[in-house]
């Protein structure tokens, strides 16, 4: 325990000078640090402030100031996942701003680090630890205007455009929900709990207004629940709204003015005659946050009963859901409430200041595999542009490569095909060194600086996006080979690194030494991982795999952690290729190779390829579409990395990303027993339709639209 709280504040901006007067005001807590992105700006504050003797610095050396107790992140949203998570993993307690993250994905990744570091984690909703707040709960609690029925509430205020500012940038997950509405969400979350934040809403209403930069400036839900209560709210960040809060109940109501900075309540009771209570603030209001995460502090809590993580996580997946019905996505979302483990945001995020470059943010979830390629010969190279070329155009920017693929070839076809296009900056390169020899492993420094040179070369390209081992060597210490890694980083040769077929606990080992040496962290790790579970190592050795009952608990640390998945053999190394049967696999087994039969061809995973051959029949998809929908449709920080031979399969392949199959049609998918109604609906419409071919005609509008409806694909 601690006599005073000392606090460190990441983003020193004018809501950080709002919680510092409070904090001025508080006995037992003072300023200690101070941290920006610009130490310069940090220096800034500790002058205004007054704050002689704060130290100030970078994110990092806040961080790592052993003077500091608790951390406030008061960065903009999309920096919060960043922030909160390197103060909890250098031993801070944190508060951090509000929202807690950009989407539920990113909070649950950041509340799974503070239960695993055992640290105090606080999201700063200010208004729910006001005295006002806290008194209007215990009336509803206990009954005071009986059962509640209804909240309205509004919150909005006039902010001139500026695309650039945190409240219209999409690239600051700017907007009114989650900048202002979040507060009104949160009053309807007090009153009616886990109705609101459960996920199962019967009925959701929302209409916005989009602002020029694509992010909501104007928005109005109406929540029903099954009980005949609802919630009516509003937020705006273009024109001024009343912020007078009403709880309502079937014997009285409380009126909140300015429900989210609420000093004064308003009890109209039947029982009783109507009262106004008024409850100051002790300094500005902000103060009382601070209270509540010095007491976790004190008590050794991870998370407080005013506001559990849960609540915190339940409401931003609404706010997702909400997202998703008005088409607010942001770049670095490769769909909405999803942040890839690329994000610049990420938790394993390779540098203070160096993510995976700008072009990560829109990183697609499909990587296409280039080991096929070469450039021999003119005509090769010819084929390989053609390829890529088509990749790129259908939105596909990211690739997937290796110093031994073809002893070079893929590489120099990569670097030839971006300087003649002149891509170099639009597209996502992903290479691996330190492949095994004819000696035996090869991961060591000199390997590594030997291989990522040649590869630098054979790309024409000054720095690698993401450089990985290709493979593990257990008798080389992790700290010899993350130590060379963060020379690469420091002499700008590569934006961030990982591991291709490490274990887990190999990659927790690397992971704990970078902390504990000050070295930038991995962003991520390419195990196999695809519908067909990967019975026997394809190659004798050395592989690693996500699939099955016996990766459940190193796919569930990908999951809570957040370290990007870059999956090989997305399509089990053809079996999901779509030349496939069971019956052409018995009558030619070379129909795949040796490696796809070592590692794939099983019992469990042919009546996994029927189940998908059938499932592609009924929709009108196809055999590789279906597999990677299912593999995308996994809650993992996933990138799928896939091979195509040809412009037409590059096409198909891309449609996939925006194929969804339901958790339904994904477990049938997995594990069999009875087949989804979806995919009676779907041979159904598909069947009228093929039969309309059949005679020479296509189905009329009018008849064609409703089958359309009936399936839900439309």
């Amino acid at each position: 325990m601690v006599a005073t709280v000392r606090w460190g504040i990441i983003g020193p901006g004018a809501i950080a000078r709002v919680f510092a007067t409070a904090i001025d005001g508080l006995d037992g807590h003072e300023i200690v640090a101070v941290g920006s992105r610009d130490p310069q700006r940090a220096a800034n504050f500790r002058a205004e402030r007054g704050y002689r003797d704060a130290e100030v610095g970078t994110y990092r050396d806040l961080v790592r100031n052993e003077s500091v107790d608790a951390v406030y992140v008061a960065s903009p949203h999309s920096g919060h996942l960043e922030h909160a998570s390197l103060a909890l993993r250098h031993g801070k307690a944190v508060l951090c701003e509000k929202p807690l993250c950009v989407n539920a994905s990113e909070a649950r990744r950041l509340c799974a680090i503070a239960h695993e570091r055992g640290r105090p984690l606080l999201e700063a909703m200010w208004t729910r630890f006001l005295p006002a707040t806290l008194r209007a709960a215990d009336w509803v609690a206990k009954g005071t205007i009986g059962e509640p029925s209804r909240v309205v509430c509004a919150f909005g205020f006039r902010a001139q455009f500026d695309p650039g500012s945190r409240l219209y940038d999409p690239e600051l997950a700017g907007g009114s929900l989650l900048d202002i509405g979040c507060y009104t969400l949160s009053l309807a979350s007090l009153v009616f709990g886990e109705r609101v934040t459960g996920g199962n809403i019967p009925q959701i209403e929302v209409r916005a207004d989009l602002a020029p930069s694509g992010v909501d400036e104007h928005c109005k839900i109406v929540l029903r629940f099954g009980d005949g209560a609802e919630a009516y709210l509003e937020s705006s960040i273009s024109k001024a709204l009343s912020a007078t809060g009403v709880i309502q109940g079937d014997r009285g109501r409380i009126v909140m003015a300015d429900f989210w900075r609420a000093q004064t309540l308003r009890l109209e009771c039947e029982t009783q005659e109507v009262a106004t209570l008024e409850c100051p603030f002790l300094c500005n209001g902000y103060e009382y946050q601070a209270l509540e995460l010095a007491r976790m502090l004190r008590d050794g809590d991870v998370e407080s009963p005013l506001l559990p993580h849960a609540e915190s996580i339940g409401l931003l997946e609404l706010m997702d859901e909400l997202r998703r019905r008005i088409g607010v996505q942001y770049p670095f979302e490769p769909s909405i409430g999803v942040t890839a483990g690329t994000h610049r945001a990420m938790t394993y995020r390779p540098v203070d200041n160096v993510a995976l470059g700008a072009r990560a943010d829109a990183l697609p979830r499909l990587i296409l595999g280039t080991m096929p390629l070469t450039n021999d010969t003119p005509a090769s190279q010819d084929e390989a542009d053609t390829l890529l070329d088509a990749a790129f155009e259908h939105g596909i920017n990211a690739l997937d490569t290796g110093h031994v693929y073809g002893n070079g070839a893929s590489e120099r076809a990569i670097g030839d095909w971006l300087e003649r296009r002149g891509l170099a900056d639009d597209v996502f390169i992903l290479s691996k060194g330190c492949h095994p020899d004819a000696a035996g492993p090869r991961v060591n420094p000199e390997a590594l600086a030997q291989d990522l040179a040649e590869s630098l070369d054979r790309l024409r390209l000054p720095a690698v996006d993401l450089y990985m081992l290709h493979r593990d060597d257990s008798a080389v210490p992790v700290g010899e080979m993350v130590d060379a890694f963060a020379e690469h980083l420091a002499a700008g040769r590569l934006r961030a690194y990982g591991f291709s077929n490490w274990t887990r606990a190999r990659i927790e080992e690397a992971c704990e030494y970078a902390e504990a040496n000050d070295r930038p962290l991995p962003a991520a790790s390419s195990p196999n991982f695809s519908l067909a579970d990967q019975v026997k190592d394809p190659w004798g050795g050395g592989c690693v795999t996500l699939t099955g009952k016996a990766a459940a608990d190193d796919r569930e640390w990908h999951r809570s952690t957040g370290m990007a998945i870059f999956a090989w053999s997305s399509l089990a190394r053809g079996l999901f290729s779509g030349r496939v049967t069971r019956r052409a696999l018995a009558a030619d087994p070379s129909l795949v190779d040796e490696a796809c039969r070592t590692a794939y061809v099983h019992d469990l995973n042919i009546a996994r390829l029927e189940r998908v051959i059938e499932f592609a029949e009924a929709g009108g998809a196809t055999v590789p579409q279906i597999a990677l929908a299912w593999v995308l449709a996994q809650d993992l920080p996933l990138h799928a990395i896939v091979g195509a031979a040809t412009e037409q399969e590059v096409e198909d392949l891309a449609a996939a990303a925006a194929l969804t199959i339901t958790e339904e049609e994904a477990k049938w998918l997995q594990k069999g027993g009875r087949r989804p109604l979806s995919m009676a609906r779907e041979s159904l419409a598909v069947r009228i339709e093929r039969q309309a071919v059949r005679i020479g005609r296509r189905l009329p509008g009018p008849i064609k639209r409703p089958l359309k409806r009936l399936v839900g694909r439309a």
